[in-house]
């Protein structure tokens, strides 16, 4: 794992959001929640056996969502304790006050080989690729504020897919019709000073920031055509808007 600045130009944004995160903490049901309200997964979780985490993830056209719990406390202390990276506070949301995601940023350009294996996932979370994804020092301690990280090019995930490839599209329909990604917003709860990584992807407009009493996280999907909302909430902060 390296830390340093997240590099956005200000004058042409040079990320865009290739995932999002939420810590669920340690009810594993919480990361099934969102298939009840219309949202299609891979059928499968993911295991981080060196995090002593599990996922499961949703995809989008251009992104996708990963919903995180702990599994092994144990596996899961002895991974914090060596990469310092601190998601105990942003796991327990609800008691600490942090906030529970994260933002897996790539460089734009363009997609790469369409028939990469699903399995380079384990290559994106932070366990098994934690020294090919870069961080902000400042944003990593700062867990008032989501945890933001970029990606190299050939490790985004989301690169591989093909809209028009018949095998891929089982990934990326969904019974609510939600095809792209178009919007992010984060609620928190704190009115301290963003840092600096925060900052410039707001300025660049990949992100909003809004103050609120609670966490959420509010994705807009095809921008907002038809109106409606989904809300995970309680279970989950999170409202789809589409």
């Amino acid at each position: 794992m390296t830390t340093q600045l997240l590099m956005v130009n200000k004058n042409h944004a040079l990320l865009e959001v290739d995932h999002l995160q939420i810590y669920a903490g340690g009810s594993l049901p919480n990361i099934f929640a969102l298939q009840g309200l219309g949202l299609n997964n891979v059928n499968q979780i993911v295991r981080h056996k060196t995090q002593g985490t599990v996922s499961i993830l949703y995809f989008f056209e251009n992104a996708y969502l990963e919903i995180i719990s702990v599994e092994d406390e144990i596996a899961f202390r002895q991974y914090l304790s060596q990469t310092r990276i601190n998601l105990l506070e942003r796991s327990q949301w609800r008691q600490t006050g942090a906030s529970p995601f994260g933002i897996g940023l790539r460089p734009k350009s363009n997609r790469f080989d369409s028939e990469r294996s699903m399995e380079q996932h384990r290559l994106l979370t932070l366990g098994d690729g934690e020294t090919k994804i870069n961080f902000s020092h400042h944003n990593l301690v700062a867990i008032q504020e989501p945890m933001c990280f970029t990606i190299p090019h050939d490790l985004a995930l989301t690169n591989w897919l093909d809209t028009k490839n018949e095998n891929h599209r089982q990934f990326i329909t969904h019974p609510l019709g939600i095809k792209r990604l178009t919007g992010v917003k984060i609620k928190i709860n704190t009115h301290l000073a963003l840092t600096n990584a925060v900052s410039l992807l707001e300025d660049n407009g990949i992100i909003t920031i809004e103050r609120g009493a609670s966490p959420l996280l509010e994705l807009t999907f095809d921008d907002n055509a038809k109106n409606k909302v989904v809300d995970a909430r309680p279970i989950l902060p999170l409202q789809l808007r589409y």
